[in-house]
């Protein structure tokens, strides 16, 4: 009703007055609901009550003074609407509610019905479901609606990365490198896309490429656990004990060492 400054879960410009676009469209709405599950309340109609608390439950967990953890800012308005989910039930529920008072004296038409909504949804559902169905997907539709994300051609980097580890692709490793770099450009200190792209370039044995990314890493991190403990690794793998022993010693002294550093 009354937004704070815009956020991405919630992209409207902060509200300064009663004149504001949306506020008294919102208040009105917020009144509505609100009588509407007094309503529901009264008359004890379960389906009426069910339908109304959520969605009166979602526009408060979605209220400006709530807090929830959203993953990326960038992409929370465009792909998180998995908080909308429990509210997407109420059409279902309504439409159901008044058909059943049609259907009722014929179950077979009821079956019908069904079948109907099942084959009108389906493909609908299964399209909108489609970005979830891997790490990839996930990161290609945010990049859809995000193409600026450093965020998304990180995570689109670290599910070809895993490919290359799982299955031993080394297009995805060359598709997770370009990947990175990308995630680089926009962002040159981003927390994981560095790291994962001289771990992509160890796995695919770029020597040059990868003693560059771990100097980089070096130059710019140093003093992260993660970093030192991964740089050490590959020193390591390649028969460079002394090299790879200097950098687990630095990561025992930062007192946050991975497993396995001692």
């Amino acid at each position: 009703v009354w937004p704070d400054s815009a956020s991405p879960i919630h992209p409207v410009a902060a509200a300064t007055g009663w004149g504001s676009p949306g506020v008294l469209a919102g208040l009105a709405a917020l009144v509505l609901v609100m009588a509407v599950c007094r309503w529901a309340w009264r008359r004890r109609v379960a389906p009426w009550v069910l339908a109304s608390t959520l969605t009166l439950g979602t526009l408060l967990v979605l209220a400006p003074w709530s807090r929830f953890a959203m993953g990326f800012d960038d992409v929370a308005g465009p792909l998180y609407d998995r908080y909308l989910y429990a509210m997407a039930a109420v059409p279902g529920v309504i439409l159901g509610t008044l058909l059943g008072r049609f259907l009722d004296p014929a179950p077979w038409r009821a079956l019908v019905a069904v079948a109907l909504c099942a084959v009108a949804l389906g493909p609908a559902t299964a399209r909108r479901a489609q970005m979830w169905a891997s790490e990839e997907a996930f990161a290609r539709a945010g990049l859809a609606v995000a193409p600026g994300s450093a965020n998304m051609w990180t995570q689109l980097g670290s599910a070809q990365l895993e490919r290359l580890r799982t299955l031993g692709d080394a297009s995805a490793g060359a598709a997770a490198v370009e990947s990175f770099d990308q995630a680089l450009a926009l962002d040159a200190r981003h927390r994981f896309a560095g790291l994962n792209r001289f771990i992509t370039l160890a796995i695919l044995r770029r020597e040059p490429q990868a003693r560059a990314a771990a100097e980089a890493l070096l130059a710019q991190r140093g003093a992260d656990p993660g970093v030192l403990h991964n740089v050490a690794g590959w020193h390591a793998s390649r028969g460079r004990f002394d090299a790879a022993a200097q950098l687990y010693e630095r990561e025992l002294m930062s007192g946050s060492a991975l497993p396995g550093a001692a």
